[in-house]
């Protein structure tokens, strides 16, 4: 399985050690992410830290596991996807503009994330954390 992952799961997994940093470090799936995404999480370090209680070394070690399990895409090769991207959910939020162009530039099997702001469109699959660990088989399905 291969997914655009968002920033705000990256950030889950940062914060508190669960399913979710499990499922970024699981092999069985191939994440991909813009290279700014990680440009955003340095400059959130600090909220970042306090939100998890661990000290800001431990944070940026977890920062750089998770970072070998997801690959950054260069604006060089989804920039060309840019004005299609923003017109699938620019007007919705322009800075979920990015992951939509990488999902176009590759081919995915959607995006994972929690942001409502995604459902707003209908060329990829959103993944859930909660829908996702389902198919991955970290929790069972839900009644």
């Amino acid at each position: 399985m291969k997914l655009v992952i968002d920033t705000n799961i990256i950030i889950s997994a940062l914060i508190r050690e669960g399913i979710t940093r499990k499922m970024v470090l699981f092999p069985g799936i191939k994440l991909f992410t813009p290279e700014i995404t990680f440009n955003e999480i340095e400059n959130h370090i600090g909220i970042i830290t306090t939100k998890s209680k661990l000290p800001k070394d431990d944070i940026q070690q977890i920062l750089n596991v998770l970072r070998k399990n997801i690959k950054t895409i260069p604006e060089s090769r989804w920039w060309n996807h840019f004005n299609q991207a923003t017109n699938v959910i620019g007007k919705k939020d322009p800075k979920d503009v990015p992951f939509i162009a990488v999902a176009l530039a590759l081919t995915v099997d959607g995006i994972w994330s929690n942001d409502k702001d995604f459902e707003s469109q209908s060329i990829f699959k959103v993944w859930k954390t909660t829908e996702l660990a389902q198919k991955l088989g970290f929790i069972k399905e839900m009644k």
